[in-house]
């Protein structure tokens, strides 16, 4: 299964020092895989590139971060992710949850 996601910083007025630099860090997680089965979770970036991955084993939760620099302004920080979860064994037609969360380092 594949998800498109896009994570926006709001600095806001007034919020920091215009220009300086900010560090973020973006949170995937995948929960809930069914049990019996194993999913692994992949993120890529707009350009096709792997930018973090978790291949834990069996039926447990999955989690990549990815840590990105930006700068404070009036303007706001933005990435586009890919989620990609991906069966390794088993499967089901049970739900799962995926959620991302961004927040500073």
């Amino acid at each position: 299964d594949f998800f498109h996601v896009r994570v926006k910083e709001d600095d806001g007025a007034f919020s920091c020092f215009p220009f300086f630099p900010e560090d973020f860090r973006t949170t995937f997680r995948l929960e809930g895989v069914p049990e019996g089965s194993d999913y692994d979770l992949y993120i890529w970036n707009t350009s096709a590139e792997l930018v973090g991955y978790s291949l834990g084993v069996g039926s447990v939760d999955e989690e990549v971060l990815h840590d990105w620099g930006g700068s404070c302004s009036f303007g706001d920080d933005t990435r586009t992710y890919v989620i990609e979860v991906r069966r390794w064994s088993g499967g089901s037609c049970a739900p799962y949850s995926v959620s991302v969360r961004l927040g500073g380092r």
